[in-house]
């Protein structure tokens, strides 16, 4: 007789993890390296992005000292001499909504020009803001003009929140 085949070799025991906690291991170091990544980025946006609604807001009030701007010097060219507040129908102090939320507002200010000075017809005004952010709030745009241009560099808005053609 022949002797019988020999017997498979049993399998080794297993050795490691299972599938399931493969898995587990590898999501857990995954969500261990994300989380200081998402930490980063929000450190990074998230200023950004409060100086992006400053920027924004303080534009707004750049477009409605653009009106102002005008009224002011079609003013001048009718009369000679630059408007006060009464004379645009205005108080002095009147404020603009910088945002449809109702946050943030720019209050104008008109200078008192003095008839038959020499800079009778320098007008100018500032625009202070308030309601936007710590960074802006109380700070001002000052706008002068020369009869010919206005300039907007003056103030003590931060240069970084300043429309362009306000640096």
């Amino acid at each position: 007789m022949s002797a019988p085949p020999p017997l498979p070799h049993a399998a080794p025991p297993k050795r490691g993890l299972s599938g399931c906690a493969l898995i587990a291991v590898i999501l857990a170091g995954v969500g261990v390296v994300s989380i200081p990544v998402i930490g980063i980025l929000a450190a990074i946006a998230i200023p950004q992005y409060q100086d992006y609604v400053v920027r924004s807001r303080v534009a707004q009030g750049l477009v409605a000292a653009q009106d102002l701007q005008r009224t002011m010097d079609r003013y001048r060219a009718e009369h000679g001499a630059c408007p006060d507040a009464q004379a645009l129908g205005m108080t002095n102090g009147a404020t603009v909504r910088l945002s449809p939320s109702g946050k943030g507002e720019a209050a104008f200010v008109l200078d008192a020009a003095t008839p038959g000075s020499p800079d009778a017809t320098a007008c100018g005004f500032e625009m202070r803001f308030a309601d936007v952010s710590p960074a802006a709030d109380g700070k001002t745009l000052r706008f002068v003009s020369d009869a010919q241009t206005w300039d907007c560099r003056g103030g003590t808005l931060d240069i970084r929140y300043r429309p362009a053609p306000c640096r």
